[in-house]
């Protein structure tokens, strides 16, 4: 009987140690059937984009974090979002391109070539960058300027997901199945710089030398050097490399986390040296996740959740 009990104890220890916690959240999920695929704050307001796959798709804005409306509605589902100064840009399903100004409202419409989904978008100074792709195979990303024009289209045979812009070297990169590419200035092409093994969702640059990027099989790569060098910071942490990670976001250097399938946060507070991983009960798969100065992950995801944590 007590080997018994031994053995029981035992088995609780083991589950309760490999298992996530648990975390509570205040939910304000809305009634929509959707999918919200991302979100971002500018200006203390509160922005998701999400919507059916090729069927609809919504622009919502929120200027308590608890309440969201209806900026934009169109007719196919958007995926990704970008703030700058006082314009919003966001990308979506059909090559599907907006850029939205906050103070008057007035929303610009571009149908990139192709007919693929856009998944990211970032800008510096006067030249804006556009990826996509088909699933797993197929990527594209796009050139454009200012005015929203293309300038170039580049096209690979794997999947483009993330991109953003390292202010040190003053280029792109771009993250996707299986590679990470960055962007010759000078030769108007995207180069692999030799790093594989995880189907990369989505990169950050925190400030001129940091950023991170999640890999959807649980890597997470960081860079103190604007890109130069990246080296693992998860696998030797104290969780197991969760599946499924959709989505990054660092608040500075050192506190940000990571999203994921089946309601997953992992997140540090010490710039990658360790990490927690908590799951949101009762949650559906997460999209995106924003971190603010209060210590708080705003998280959204899969049927209109949208929930805020404190970490």
């Amino acid at each position: 009987m007590l080997r018994c009990l031994f053995w029981i104890l035992v088995s609780f220890l083991v589950v309760s140690c490999s298992d996530p916690d648990h975390i509570e959240y205040d939910n304000f999920s809305i009634a929509l059937n959707t999918r919200l695929n991302d979100i971002s704050v500018i200006n203390d307001d509160m922005y998701i984009v999400g919507g059916d796959l090729w069927e609809s798709g919504q622009l919502l804005k929120s200027d308590d974090g608890e309440n969201f409306n209806i900026e934009l509605d169109t007719s196919t589902s958007l995926t990704s979002i970008l703030p700058i100064e006082n314009e919003i840009f966001s990308v979506g399903f059909d090559c599907f391109l907006f850029k939205k100004s906050v103070e008057s409202g007035n929303c610009e419409f571009r149908r990139l070539p192709g007919n693929i989904i856009l998944r990211s978008i970032s800008k510096a100074q006067n030249e804006i960058v556009v990826t996509g792709g088909h699933g797993y195979g197929e990527g594209y990303i796009y050139n454009l300027n200012d005015d929203l024009d293309v300038d170039s289209v580049h096209t690979f045979q794997f999947n483009i997901n993330g991109v953003d812009f390292s202010p040190s070297l003053n280029t792109f990169f771009a993250v996707g199945f299986g590679v990470i590419l960055q962007y010759n200035r000078d030769e108007l092409t995207w180069n692999s710089i030799g790093i594989e093994g995880d189907f990369y969702k989505d990169i950050q640059f925190v400030d001129d030398q940091i950023a991170y990027i999640a890999g959807q099989s649980g890597q997470i790569l960081k860079t103190v050097d604007g890109g130069v060098q990246w080296k693992e910071v998860l696998g030797n942490s104290n969780v197991s490399l969760p599946k499924g990670l959709n989505k990054i976001h660092f608040l500075d250097a050192n506190v940000g986390a990571v999203v994921g399938n089946d309601g997953i946060i992992i997140y540090t507070k010490d710039g990658g040296q360790s990490w927690t991983e908590s799951q949101l009960k009762g949650a559906p798969d997460l999209y995106s996740v924003y971190v603010n100065p209060q210590g708080e992950a705003y998280v959204c995801g899969y049927n209109g959740f949208i929930a805020r944590v404190s970490l």
